[in-house]
């Protein structure tokens, strides 16, 4: 962009020296055809830098040796401004600066001209360092907007991926259990009609639910900021009547005080004890499971394990799709700086998450 302006400036500074301090015809023509070099750079930015700054040392110096045309030394001054701005290479950046700043000297000892030789040097070589500070600060800026822009594709992605677990947990699992009454209704429609209206009900109230937390989710996605709180912290371990009644408990311990868990800790755990019940009323509807929330001098460990004589499989009424619970369990524990164990067992299936406690009794 400013390149254009290059060419401008050497003109100026040629026509400056000719009309100020003209020297011979020759030596004036030769400071007008050093303008040569800038054009030809602004048309063809790849030719090398080092090519300017050698036909330019050269022009200025031939000119210089008779003490007239000492205007000219402001095509040196630009010349260091080009190298410094657009030259990568390090070391033609250090060669090429070596070369303008040898010229006054140069003609001081070669001519013995009456130049300013030391004003000169200095006009030469803060350019040079300006415009590569300056070139380097652009460099920085340009990295800085990238990243900048990579962090937001990556909030982005979070948020989607936030966005994905909590419609999965407050959709997903209501549809599972209204998926498994309507199943049932459909099986016991014609010799059980009771049954089948009981499972209908079942699913009515499954699907209200299901609504319900829909537009709660929806509503705090909606006004939700980094601000603010997260909405209403819910119990670690969902109550009873959250969780199919299909399900079999053969025990319910909690020991601790569930008071120290902070809310977004009690949320985690709430979201993945909905998850594991509800993976273990959809394939194993007939297994006990058992809940253990143990609350800890330095952490807390949710356990809960689902016992049954077969082998949990998937409904054959089900196609294959993605299974995302196991993920989106382990993305909430890793949020809250927990880690989560799935998998069989020999009696069944078992899910184990321990998330260390904020600011408890035993916290340093």
């Amino acid at each position: 962009m400013y390149q254009r302006f290059v060419p401008v400036l050497a003109a100026a500074a040629a026509l400056s020296a000719v009309v100020g301090d003209p020297g011979s015809v020759v030596d004036n023509i030769v400071v007008l055809t050093a303008v040569v070099p800038f054009v030809v750079w602004m048309l063809c930015p790849a030719l090398p830098t080092l090519v300017l700054v050698v036909l330019t040392c050269a022009a200025v110096l031939f000119t210089a040796r008779n003490s007239e045309l000492e205007a000219s030394m402001f095509m040196l001054s630009i010349a260091a401004t080009v190298v410094g701005a657009y030259e990568r290479s390090r070391r033609a950046l250090v060669v090429g600066g070596l070369l303008l700043a040898a010229v006054p000297p140069l003609g001081l000892i070669l001519f013995d001209n009456d130049t300013a030789t030391g004003v000169w040097l200095m006009g030469i070589l803060l350019p040079l360092v300006i415009s590569r500070i300056s070139e380097r600060q652009l460099e920085l800026a340009n990295d800085l907007a990238a990243t900048r822009a990579a962090l937001a594709d990556q909030r982005v992605l979070e948020e989607r991926r936030r966005i994905a677990r909590d419609v999965h947990d407050s959709v997903g699992h209501g549809l599972a259990a209204v998926l498994l009454h309507i199943t049932g209704a459909r099986h016991v429609l014609r010799r059980d009609p009771d049954a089948a209206d009981e499972a209908l009900a079942e699913a009515e109230q499954a699907g209200r639910r299901s609504m319900s937390e829909l537009r709660q989710t929806l509503g705090m996605l909606r006004t939700e900021s980094d601000n603010e709180s997260p909405g209403a912290p819910r119990p670690p371990v969902p109550a009873l009547d959250a969780v199919d009644r299909d399900s079999v408990w053969s025990r319910f311990v909690v020991t601790g005080d569930v008071s120290r868990l902070d809310p977004v800790t009690a949320t985690s755990l709430h979201r993945v004890a909905e998850e594991a019940f509800a993976n273990a009323n959809r394939h194993a509807p007939g297994a006990a499971t058992t809940a253990v929330l143990d609350i800890r001098a330095h952490d807390v460990v949710m356990t809960i394990e689902s016992f049954s004589d077969a082998a949990p499989s998937p409904s054959t009424d089900e196609a294959p799709r993605p299974r995302y619970g196991i993920v989106g369990m382990s993305e909430r524990m890793a949020a809250v700086g927990g880690a989560i164990d799935v998998g069989p067992t020999q009696s069944g299936w078992l899910v184990r998450a321990a998330v260390p406690l904020r600011g408890g009794d035993g916290d340093p």
